[in-house]
């Protein structure tokens, strides 16, 4: 808030008013950020699920190692067409495609990043945006890969991924190496040797294991990956574009390197065919040099498969289903294509080498892909369907099942016809268990009808409640919870007799005692699964075997209904010793008892989640896979396994996977809804506060008593507090989580504000008569048809210049014209120039250090000619003169400092330093130096646009560095024609912009109140955030941005450094608005909290119109821009807040420097 006069208001009536505004402030600032923060639960919520039970196949994998490679930033074209002499720049991967291997796309998905697709391509799933915020070595959310699953992994390569899949790696198998950080230079001389090292390592690694007898014997074990993460070719297609000779050289290296690597590890394993290969690539590239969003050059990526397990080159006659050409164009045509999405090659990876599938992978198998038995491809296939099944399912827990199936067997039973030998069922029971029809169904074949009497129903909870009452004689445990045990209980009859009352009892497999202690439980299952890990030891067979026999006849005893009784067990009950000796047979760790224990506690699917934090009444389940349905899918797979029909098998289990994450999806987004609409409601009703406050404090209304007693009053404030009180219960029944407390009670307090001030709505419509009511009309309408062109510029940037086209016929339009005709015709031109940059491509251009260069030149003329034409008008002070001169030099430095880097990093010399100290030095003093000019209107804002345009020319690489000059011009002449604007509206009071000091307190008593025109004034400064926003880049599309921006800052790769100066050349075009503005506001007269009310009503129901425009379907990049585009909004409206705080400091304070002389100004 700009400083005030209050002299003229009592002491008491200034602290009211002052916390008044700063109170409105903060909780306009909560609730826009409450509003900000509610996109994240509602769309950016993990959709990872632990707890599940490891998958691994039941069959011997094909192959016993496996060796991935992953060249970071590869298009697929790049690596599959060939030559114009018809040869291929990677003959050997060409060999591999056309003899013994497997080829496809692999597609990936938004945003095409290394981190997501390491992770998509190791990990099986698509990293969820909690990560967003995360860095790129840190793990917001542990998860599984295929490395985890392995028994050994070994990695080489670039220290920004590697290091994640080894933290998330349980034990110490994972074993990195990797290269300095500072050796990811894109000024480097040859970004390839990055690969080099990466293949000289390898090497050496096999080498020395030759010698080595104790890393042998680990080599030689199975279930072993040996991973190679190759980052020169992204390297070099960001310093070099992908076109350039550097990355298409880059290529051969690779290819040439790759053959030599597996000559080796094929030598050191003996040729013995067990060793898997997978060549992919995590992203493309586009022509210009970046990569993140959706274009198909970042999104096809290679993969090329061979060796152990995998089909040979598969020639085809007929055409292939893929319309894209490219078959035709890489000469491929006769070979079989086989894409696959980027997370399906997680689970080809582990059908491999037989290790489970990573547990969040939601990948499906591509069954082309391997050569094996149909067998094998079924049971594998089916293996995918229960991983991906085993995260939506319920958690298979049946203790109150069981309970409850006692309690009915016992009130429905007719003690009088039991006996304690051979009891009767009673009426009730005899209906349920006899003449039960019974048939069996595959696919679409059913056999007839056969009607039993025996037995019960396959999963029924009587079940064992009956085989109790019937094989063995009735027995009764009391566990008796009541303090005072004086009286005793009633025993239980049967026939007559009572029944015999015990201290324990074995009820399912588990002993209950009466004191529910459960060391009893413990003992027994520990002697059985001592005696059965006796029984593999003599056995020589495949770990798979091993570990399935473990787990069938070990672990089944030890882990029986272990979340009933682990936790209440001493600590000595809770050693099992089993486990370590079985894991000596086995070979290979096994999960203790405390992490089982621990995964049967945190196994919440969402499903179970979802049910149990919803009223029954209100919860809707996924109806395409309800209990009954997968256990119906799981038989049928099963069976048809076992009758041999591998097709229907495969097919049956690819829609059970289909349906599992269909459902994985309905329950994490079911929530959905219901925040949205809370978000909606609290939106509405902000949006209607602020406007009811700007009519009640800065608008002439006519004033009548209000019409809201003090009774009403009260009644208004009980409704709202029973509302509040009943939100809050059915929160508190739903469980649910505190931030949907926040976004359900936040309405209730903005609407009863509203209520409150029911009575300004009554001020307005008496208002009304007095009205200019078409004139009102057209400006609604105007503004109106503005934000929907506004809200249309963020999907095509080219409406920002027919907007530009339509502003700057406004001087014509509103008769300034003929008043004011060179500021009118400079408006007219400032507008047109501006209106070229939308039209200008965002990304794809060359750098033009040139256009940078020119920039400086103009720059230092236009402000050279501003000073002149003023020396009388404003005289300089020294001080100020010399501190000019010294900006304007300044300027000029850094005009060249741009293409002098050019030429270094052209030559392959690297960035020089002094380059490098001065773009430091003048981004650090970048918001200092404008700070000991003079606060006179004209010179403040041409020390902050000289300041401000020396940082943005070092973060320029072509003709985006006019925008600064171009938008500072424009907005000059807004400033002046604003005056004559105030002129023709008949305000005699305004003052000369030459004498109006930034730092003077205003007058309070000149404060006018708004008229319909500050309208336009709000919606203006919007429009030209907008425009300074997307004019030369759009942050919503990740690529919009060429590293190359920051290179004379910095050249080694640092994502969240360049992301930063990224972000600061968006935001300096941002404060030239801000200040503009802020002088407007000066100009004018105006209270800056009452024109920046109107923005934050024009940027609110923008907010608002995006949030209906968020989907949740359609393509990832379609998805994802939809919710980008409403949190830059929502970002914009929270930073314009604060930005309005400092745009203030930066205008109106100053520093004084030691020994300088204190200024006067006539």
């Amino acid at each position: 808030m700009r400083g005030y006069d209050w002299s003229h208001l009592r002491p008491s009536s200034v602290l009211t008013l002052k916390m008044r505004m700063i109170t409105f402030f903060l909780v306009g600032l909560t609730v826009h950020v409450v509003f900000f923060l509610s996109i994240f639960d509602i769309y950016f919520t993990s959709p990872l699920v632990h707890g599940m039970t490891p998958q691994a196949m039941p069959l011997a994998p094909p192959a016993s190692r496996l060796v991935l490679i992953v060249a970071d930033g590869l298009r697929a074209d790049s690596l599959f067409t060939l030559l114009p002499n018809g040869s291929s720049r990677a003959p050997y991967l060409r060999n591999v495609i056309e003899e013994k291997g497997t080829w496809g796309v692999s597609h990936t998905r938004v945003p095409t990043e290394s981190r997501p697709g390491h992770v998509a391509l190791i990990a099986g799933f698509y990293e969820d945006v909690s990560a967003v915020a995360k860095g790129w070595k840190e793990n917001p959310v542990e998860f599984d890969s295929v490395f985890n699953e392995s028994r050994h992994t070994w990695c080489w390569g670039s220290p920004d991924i590697l290091p994640m899949f080894a933290k998330g790696a349980s034990g110490d198998h994972v074993y990195t190496h990797t290269y300095p950080a500072v050796e990811e230079d894109f000024a480097s001389t040859d970004a390839s040797r990055l690969d080099t090292w990466v293949f000289t390592q390898v090497k050496s690694f096999f080498q020395s294991a030759k010698s080595n007898s104790t890393l042998k014997a680990t080599l030689l074990e199975d279930r072993n990956v040996y991973f190679l993460h190759l980052l020169g070719i992204d390297t070099n297609g960001h310093a070099h574009r992908p076109m350039s000779q550097e990355y298409l050289d880059n290529i051969g290296l690779v290819d040439a390197g790759l053959a030599e690597v597996v000559s080796v590890v094929e030598d050191f394993f003996g040729y013995d065919g067990r060793t898997a290969y997978v060549f992919t690539s995590d992203h493309g590239m586009t022509n210009w040099g970046s990569h993140g969003a959706g274009h198909p050059s970042e999104t096809l990526t290679p993969l090329v498969v061979w060796g152990a397990g995998v089909h040979n080159a598969h020639k085809v006659t007929q055409s292939q289903p893929y319309n894209d050409g490219y078959l035709q164009d890489w000469k491929l045509e006769h070979l079989r294509r086989v894409d696959v999405n980027q997370a399906d090659i997680a689970p080809l990876m582990a059908s491999l080498i037989g290790v489970p599938i990573p547990l969040n992978s939601v990948g499906v198998l591509p069954l082309l892909y391997l050569n094996n038995s149909d067998q094998f491809k079924a049971e594998s296939m089916y293996t995918n369907a229960i991983q991906v099944l085993e995260q939506f399912k319920l958690p298979n827990t049946y203790v109150r099942n069981a309970i409850c199936g006692l309690q009915f067997s016992l009130q429905h039973s007719d003690p009088g016809q039991a006996g304690t030998e051979a009891p009767q069922p009673g009426t009730a029971l005899t209906d349920f268990l006899t003449n039960r029809p019974q048939v069996l169904r595959i696919g679409d074949n059913t056999s007839s009808t056969l009607v039993l009497s025996t037995g019960t129903p396959q999963g029924c909870v009587l079940s064992p409640a009956l085989f109790t009452l019937f094989t063995t004689r009735p027995k009764e445990v009391i566990v008796d919870y009541r303090r005072s045990r004086r009286t005793k209980h009633t025993p239980l009859l049967i026939h007559g007799e009572a029944v015999e009352g015990v201290s324990n009892i074995k009820f399912l497999g588990i002993h209950i005692t009466s004191d529910l202690t459960w060391s009893m439980n413990t003992a027994s299952p520990g002697k059985k699964g001592s005696t059965k890990t006796l029984l593999p030891q003599e056995a020589e067979t495949c770990w798979t075997l091993l570990t399935n026999f473990y787990r069938a006849t070990i672990k089944s005893i030890l882990c029986l209904s272990v979340a009933v009784w682990y936790g209440s067990c001493t600590a000595k009950n809770r050693k099992a010793r089993v486990v370590k000796t079985a894991q000596g047979v086995v070979g290979s760790p096994l999960p203790d008892l405390d992490s089982i224990y621990a995964g049967r506690i945190q196994k919440k699917m969402k499903m179970i989640q979802k049910k149990e934090t919803t009223l029954s009444f209100l919860f809707t389940p996924y109806q395409l896979l309800t209990e009954s349905k997968q256990a119906e899918f799981i038989h049928k797979a099963r069976i048809l396994i076992q009758l041999e029909k591998y097709e229907d098998a495969i097919s049956l289990c690819q829609t059970l996977i289909s349906h599992a994450l269909e459902g994985l999806v309905y329950y994490h987004t079911y929530d959905r809804f219901f925040l949205g609409c809370s978000v909606v409601l609290g939106f509405v009703g902000w949006t209607s506060y602020v406007v009811l406050i700007l009519l009640k404090t800065h608008a002439s209304l006519n004033r009548h008593p209000s019409l809201l007693k003090q009774g009403h009053s009260h009644a208004l404030g009980r409704l709202c507090l029973c509302v509040t009180v009943l939100i809050t219960v059915f929160l508190l029944i739903q469980k649910s989580p505190i931030t949907y407390y926040i976004y359900c009670l936040l309405p209730v307090p903005v609407w009863y504000s509203v209520l409150k001030e029911s009575g300004t709505l009554t001020d307005l419509i008496h208002s009304v008569p007095s009205l200019p009511l078409w004139k009102c009309f057209g400006y609604f309408m105007l503004v109106a048809f503005g934000i929907e062109l506004l809200v249309v510029s963020f999907f095509h940037r080219a409406m920002l210049t027919v907007g530009l086209t339509v502003l700057s016929l406004w001087p014509f339009l509103s008769g300034l014209f003929g008043k004011a005709k060179f500021r009118s015709l400079s408006w007219f031109l400032g507008c047109l120039c501006l209106a070229a940059f939308p039209l200008m491509p965002v990304v794809g251009r060359e750098p033009n250090t040139h256009l940078v260069t020119c920039t400086g030149l103009l720059t230092l003329f236009t402000s050279a000619c501003y000073l002149w034409s003023s020396r009388q008008r404003t005289p300089l002070h020294l001080s100020d003169r010399q501190q000019f001169v010294s900006q304007m030099l300044h300027v000029a430095v850094c005009a060249y400092v741009p293409s002098l880097t050019h030429s270094s990093l052209q030559q392959k010399q690297g960035l020089p330093l002094l380059n490098q100290i001065i773009s430091w030095t003048t981004l650090a003093s970048s918001m200092v130096v404008p700070l000991l000019s003079s606060t006179r209107l004209f010179h403040r804002l041409l020390s902050i646009f000289l300041s401000l345009t020396a940082t943005y020319l070092l973060l320029s690489t072509g003709s985006e560095a006019l925008f600064p000059p171009v938008l500072s011009w424009l907005m000059f002449v807004w400033i002046n024609i604003e005056q004559e604007a105030m002129l023709s509206q008949g305000v005699s009071s305004r003052q000369e912009l030459s004498t109006i000091d930034f730092s003077a307190n205003i007058d309070i008593t000149k404060i006018r109140q708004l008229k319909l025109d500050d309208i336009r004034r709000s919606y203006f400064f919007v429009f030209f955030i907008i425009t300074a926003f997307f004019g030369t880049g759009n942050i919503a599309s990740i690529n919009s941005f060429d590293p190359a921006s920051v290179y004379c800052f910095l050249t080694v790769f640092n994502p969240f450094i360049m992301g930063g100066l990224m972000m600061w050349k968006v935001i300096i075009p941002f404060i030239i608005v801000m200040c503009t503005f802020e002088t407007i506001q000066v100009a004018t007269q105006l209270s800056s909290r009452s024109l920046f009310l109107i923005v934050l009503v024009i940027s609110d129901l923008m907010a608002l119109h995006f949030f209906f425009l968020v989907q949740d379907y359609g393509s990832w990049l379609d998805i994802g821009t939809s919710i980008s585009h409403y949190v830059i909004v929502m970002s914009m409206t929270i930073f314009l807040m604060l930005l309005s705080v400092v745009t203030h400091i930066f205008t109106s304070r100053r520093l004084i420097l030691w020994g300088r002389a204190k200024m006067h100004f006539p």
